[in-house]
């Protein structure tokens, strides 16, 4: 049995937001490219670790993962005014289909 390793993402107790995005029809490109556009105001914040974007075989949904140090490091991301460049983007995001944000607690990641 392989041996397993702390979380790669910050050690145990690392906090991780999964915003998925679903859409009836295929995403048009301008939605994937919108949320593009604002993952990097993210990766500027204090406490960000790290980000995954994925988007569906079907193109009717997109996941985002988003990986920060605590959860106050997430909160306090989404009170930053750096959101104002980018707030055209965020809205056409959100406009684009029914949205879900989740919360989870790093355990432990397992690696190859």
């Amino acid at each position: 049995m392989p041996k397993r390793k702390p979380a790669a993402t910050g050690g145990d107790g690392a906090f991780h937001v999964l915003f998925r995005l679903t859409a009836a029809k295929p995403l048009p490109k301008k939605v994937v490219e919108s949320m593009r556009r604002v993952l990097p105001v993210f990766q500027q914040q204090p406490g960000f670790l790290g980000c995954d974007f994925y988007h569906s075989h079907d193109r009717r949904k997109i996941v985002t993962h988003l990986r920060w140090q605590t959860k106050a490091h997430h909160l306090a991301c989404q009170k930053s005014a750096d959101f104002s460049e980018v707030s055209d983007d965020w809205q056409a995001v959100f406009a684009a289909g029914k949205v879900s944000v989740e919360t989870y607690t790093a355990i432990e990641t397992l690696e190859a």
